[in-house]
């Protein structure tokens, strides 16, 4: 462990600065393994590789946003970054709460320092120091902690989507992306870690199976199961199973389910879940939604929009857990309360005659 001065938050020279290249700092330090035998060489180097993976991607790149900005405020005053003094970490997130960002923002910034500093072994921490988990508490009771919750899509509003989808691959595509989406209450980076081997279509709907999600980073998988629905137009099972059938007969029979489309061509790449969120935009846009109701549209909008209209539909919390892949009843609560707020409301009634 790197030891640091409890005074004045600094350590040795050889501890990166504010000033110092910062792009790898989540990445553990690979050691010169130049002098090994081969064999010990490579698994000395996959075992950093290991480490590496301890945190998930999309968590990675939210703490390596959330960290080049702390650093850019800290090279500005001229404050060490890593280490950093309670004292600076504390400064910083009243700085982020004084310019007007949400509670759930500086949070993840503390949690980016802290990581950081865990990255390189760098004891002690400062964000688990009682001066910072107190400016903590004081700002979240100072600025609240409500979230301003993004759009639920219903199925009136997906319907509303699919109804402009474009002619050709790019539209077959997208349906088949929206209604797995959806009736598969995925978060935005599942659907396109999806391969064609992951689909299993059964007599009654189909089976797809999701090796990794952010409940399951080691890899245990999850099967969902997808019914047919009545309508053909807003079926996910015949919209996959009919987009799978057209990659086949341009050569793709196995690999990534959804993939770049330009005009009559099919890419051997995966969609990004960024390319896939702009479908949704795009959609949502041409359907004629609001500019209010754009700007809570996210990738999280199919997933929650699921959840609360199976809530409503009187679905019990235990089969909606087993489609959201939600782990904890807390989190899923949300959902199945603003799905029943207005049936289960005591003002129901209360001035009929």
């Amino acid at each position: 462990m790197t030891k640091i001065d409890k005074t004045t938050g600094q350590g040795p020279a050889a501890i990166v600065l504010a000033s110092d290249p910062i792009l790898e700092v989540f990445r553990p330090p690979l050691p010169d393994t130049s002098h090994l035998p081969e064999g010990l060489r490579e698994d000395v180097e996959a075992s950093f590789e290991y480490l590496d993976r301890n945190i998930a991607d999309s968590t990675k790149k939210s703490y390596e946003k959330a960290w080049q900005r702390f650093v850019a405020w800290a090279r500005q005053y001229g404050h060490p970054a890593l280490p950093a003094a309670p004292e600076v970490v504390i400064t910083y997130a009243s700085h982020l709460a004084r310019t007007g960002k949400t509670y759930s923002t500086i949070c993840v910034a503390i949690s980016a320092i802290g990581s950081a500093h865990d990255a390189r072994n760098i004891e002690p921490n400062p964000i688990r120091s009682i001066k910072v988990k107190k400016a903590r508490r004081g700002i979240a009771r100072a600025i609240g902690t409500h979230q301003i919750p993004k759009k639920d899509l219903t199925p009136a509003e997906l319907r509303r989507m699919l109804d402009v989808l474009p002619d050709g691959l790019l539209g077959m595509r997208d349906r088949a992306l929206l209604l797995l989406w959806y009736n598969c209450a995925s978060r935005r980076s599942e659907p396109t870690s999806l391969n064609i081997e992951d689909v299993r279509f059964a007599e009654d709907g189909m089976f797809v199976l999701f090796l990794k999600t952010k409940t399951d980073q080691e890899g245990k998988g999850q099967d969902k199961a997808v019914p047919y629905s009545s309508g053909v137009r807003q079926c996910p099972v015949r919209a996959v199973k009919a987009w799978i059938n057209e990659m086949s007969k341009h050569g793709h029979s196995s690999g990534p389910l959804f993939r770049a489309v330009r005009g009559p061509w099919i890419g051997n790449d995966a969609m990004t879940p960024r390319a896939a969120v702009d479908r949704i935009k795009r959609y949502g846009k041409l359907a004629g939604f609001t500019e209010a109701e754009m700007a809570k549209i996210s990738g999280h909008s199919l997933r929650s929009g699921f959840a609360t209209a199976a809530s409503r539909r009187g679905r019990s919390a235990e089969s909606i857990m087993a489609q959201t892949g939600h782990k904890s009843m807390t989190n899923l609560m949300k959902y199945i309360r603003a799905g029943r707020m207005m049936r289960d409301s005591a003002a129901v009634g209360i001035l009929d005659e």
